[in-house]
């Protein structure tokens, strides 16, 4: 993304670095689909700034290069019941939504770029919104590459929640764009407001520090609960684990955490339920092979598919893992001979 923003740049001063541009968004399709958004935002751009542009050939090549890169992507999804649009689909179903939704998501934009910094994003944005037509053209440039697609997550989120980390990508020009506009704004006298920015900096810098230690007393709504607790349960697990046995586990946070704290990073499975639908990546890996002995770390307890699957089950009892003020349960579980695991249904998602 920050490539493709440099290259697009240079390219719209001096009709050169196209196939740079090209190369970075072909590259950044492939890695992100919010990077598809990017030839949205030149349109834009050259609709509003620009109209040379879009009578230039090199900007309509460039264009459609990232979308040109999806096709192998595409014809395998059309091979495959087009399970990556069923997988990305519960992205975009209601769920939440309304003012709490909006908060939350202003919330988490100043916890991510900082409360002074966060801040300064928020106000100067909607200062741009407002004076659009006394910007100057790098300005406009950096607007459009991110006033409009945060605007476009502060409308969605009155209709669902909306991740903390999704916007991103567009953080870079609005950070940019705060620095121009900051420095116009207090280039004649900066000291007090720097001596302002780093108090308050400090503050917040202390606040965050100290979170481990107070934020347990807040219980459920911890957020730091996610957090805790993982090396703990992989300390529990390690010593129970045998020779040539598989790891299988119900939930992708508990099969991803183990897998990383464990010290060998082993290969871990997700047992994907009696339905057998695509949840994550896991259930797109090879299966369990037949015939194998598996130690069970299980969120749940276990339906009778998943014990039916082994020849020989055998309870192990219960994991209890501290994470503050509250605890998290897993049943463990150990299963001899594999003899049966769900088919993963292609064209179900969810």
């Amino acid at each position: 993304w920050v490539c493709a923003l440099h290259f697009f740049w240079r390219a719209s001063n001096t009709n050169r670095n196209w196939p740079y541009l090209a190369i970075a968004l072909i590259l950044g399709a492939l890695g992100k689909q919010m990077m598809l958004v990017f030839p949205l935002l030149m349109l834009l751009y050259a609709a509003w700034n620009q109209h040379d542009l879009l009578r230039n050939y090199r900007f309509w090549l460039a264009w459609m290069t990232p979308f040109l890169g999806l096709l192998p992507t595409l014809l395998w999804n059309l091979n495959n019941s087009w399970i990556t649009l069923l997988h990305t689909e519960h992205h975009f179903q209601a769920r939440g939504g309304g003012m709490l939704s909006v908060a939350e998501l202003l919330a988490g934009q100043l916890g991510s770029l900082g409360p002074v910094l966060g801040g300064l994003v928020l106000v100067y944005l909607a200062r741009s919104f407002t004076r659009s037509r006394h910007l100057d053209r790098a300005q406009r440039f950096l607007f459009c590459f991110c006033g409009p697609a945060l605007l476009v997550f502060l409308v969605l989120s009155l209709r669902q929640r909306i991740n903390a980390n999704w916007p991103a990508a567009f953080y870079l020009p609005a950070i940019l764009l705060v620095v121009v506009l900051a420095h116009q704004k207090t280039q004649t006298n900066t000291s007090r407001q720097l001596r302002l920015a780093a108090l308050t900096g400090l503050l917040f810098c202390l606040l965050v520090g100290s979170l481990p230690y107070w934020s347990p007393r807040l219980k459920e709504k911890d957020p730091t609960l996610r957090l805790r607790g993982w090396s703990e349960l992989a300390n529990r697990v390690q010593p129970l684990r045998q020779s040539q046995e598989l790891l299988i586990g119900d939930e992708r946070r508990t099969v991803s955490a183990l897998a990383f704290y464990l010290p060998d990073n082993p290969p871990f499975f997700r047992y994907p339920g009696p339905e057998a639908n695509i949840v994550s990546q896991y259930e797109l890996w090879p299966p369990p092979p037949p015939g194998s002995n598996a130690l069970l770390v299980l969120d749940h307890l276990p339906d009778p598919q998943l014990a039916n699957g082994f020849a020989e089950w055998h309870p192990l009892g219960t994991i209890s893992v501290p994470t503050g003020s509250t605890e998290r349960i897993y049943y463990l579980f150990r299963g001899l001979d594999l003899i049966h695991w769900p088919r993963i249904q292609i064209g179900e998602s969810r």
